[in-house]
């Protein structure tokens, strides 16, 4: 044991340096402060742990292969064809674009190699198309201007690449059944396959609005003479044996052109006989038109109606019976299908 007494504590006054001084009572002031102030809330969304005391989810199971019921596999199978299918979008979809092939019984007269073009394509009719045909005067031309822009293509001959009247040359050797079927081809193509017609019923004791939807593709079906088109036919008269040819698109727009308000049925028969007949016995009339006229009554009506008979045939009529039971029967205009 130290001999040594330990020295009382200190308990004397200490020099503390006044800034030190200032400092920690300024630190004991605000723990004080805190002391007596009421604690706040705590916040339901605020965590009541660091992140590693929340709760964890629970590992995923392990992968298990799926087993089908053969069961279920069996009903699925005897389900209807489209049961239960959810469509893949439901958007609009686009029409099916229009078949524009077309092929005609003769077609077009290639004469630079003597030949007929039957198959080829129409196109759709455009903003430049109508202003083009706008131009045009007649019913007549107006036609004809329609159906020589609508053809794209025959054979290997491009229109596209023609100027107008270079395809209206070759569209004037069309037959009239032909030009006709070059028409309703691009009236679909331009304006789509069917058209709602209004009329008014014929009877005079009903009156009323006829309604109806026209499908152009099946309701003007095309009626083909029988046999194979051949450049000239022959045609046994008094007079000897008659070669002659059709009647195509551009003589009968020659035709309508030539004739007045005074024309008479005769003289068109005796005018569509001069540009058909092209020889008497094998040899070319010397005067066609007195030639024509030197014809009888028997042989020029015979001729012509062989003439017609070999011409493609599309009925433009339309019979539709009213509710009142009367049967209604109307030529259609062929502008009330240039439209949508």
């Amino acid at each position: 044991m130290s001999d040594t007494a330990t020295p009382p504590p200190f308990t004397g006054p200490t020099s503390v340096p006044p800034e030190i001084d200032a400092f920690l009572r300024g630190a004991d002031e605000a723990h004080a402060a805190q002391q007596a102030a009421p604690a706040a809330p705590r916040p339901s969304w605020e965590p009541l742990g660091p992140p590693s005391s929340m709760p964890q989810p629970p590992p995923p199971p392990e992968f298990q292969p799926y087993q089908p019921d053969p069961y279920e596999a069996q009903s699925i199978a005897d389900a209807p064809v489209g049961a239960n299918q959810v469509p893949v979008s439901d958007e609009p979809r686009m029409p099916a674009a229009p078949d524009l092939s077309i092929e005609l019984p003769r077609g077009v007269y290639d004469a630079t190699r003597r030949v007929f073009l039957t198959k080829g394509y129409v196109r759709e009719l455009d903003g430049e198309d109508e202003e083009a045909l706008a131009k045009l005067r007649t019913p007549a031309e107006w036609f004809d201007g329609v159906v020589a822009l609508g053809i794209a293509r025959m054979g290997d001959i491009d229109f596209n690449q023609l100027s107008f009247e270079q395809a209206k040359s070759l569209t004037g050797t069309l037959l009239p059944g032909e030009d006709m079927m070059v028409y309703l081809k691009v009236v679909t193509a331009t304006f789509g396959p069917d058209r709602d017609i209004k009329y008014q019923c014929q009877n005079a004791r009903c009156g009323r609005e006829i309604e109806t939807t026209l499908h152009i593709p099946t309701d003007f079906p095309v009626v083909l003479p029988e046999g194979d088109y051949l450049p000239t036919y022959d045609f046994p008269s008094s007079k000897g044996r008659i070669t002659y040819r059709l009647v195509t698109s551009a003589d009968e727009a020659a035709l309508l052109a030539q004739s007045t308000e005074t024309t008479t049925s005769a003289e068109m028969t005796s005018a569509a006989l001069v540009k058909s007949i092209i020889a008497v016995n094998g040899l070319p009339p010397q005067d066609p038109e007195s030639f024509v006229r030197s014809l009888s009554i028997r042989d020029r009506q015979a001729l012509l109606e062989v003439i017609a008979s070999r011409q493609p045939k599309i009925d433009m009529s339309l019979s539709i019976e009213c509710v009142c039971g009367f049967h209604n029967r109307f030529l259609l205009a062929l502008p009330e299908l240039f439209r949508p």
